[in-house]
């Protein structure tokens, strides 16, 4: 059996505040999951859209580290 997380266990692995991740994902920043479901009210997400969430955070932090650097040797 498939064990889908919540919105805040998903934000944990991921390393980031859970109201954010919700941001992103409201505005459409994040990839929206596409194997979750809702249940009472919370989004669920599965492992499968964990894996994309956790690439896409770390996809985001790398291109925030490579502007912070350009940044700074300007």
């Amino acid at each position: 059996m498939t064990q889908f997380k919540t919105l805040g266990q998903v934000a944990l692995e991921v390393d980031m505040p859970s109201h954010r991740l919700a941001y992103y994902l409201r505005t459409g920043a994040a990839p929206e999951p596409e194997h979750g479901r809702v249940f009472g009210g919370k989004r669920l997400f599965s492992p499968e859209d964990v894996c994309r969430l956790k690439a896409w955070a770390e996809e985001r932090r790398n291109r925030r580290s490579k502007n912070n650097v350009a940044a700074v040797g300007a």
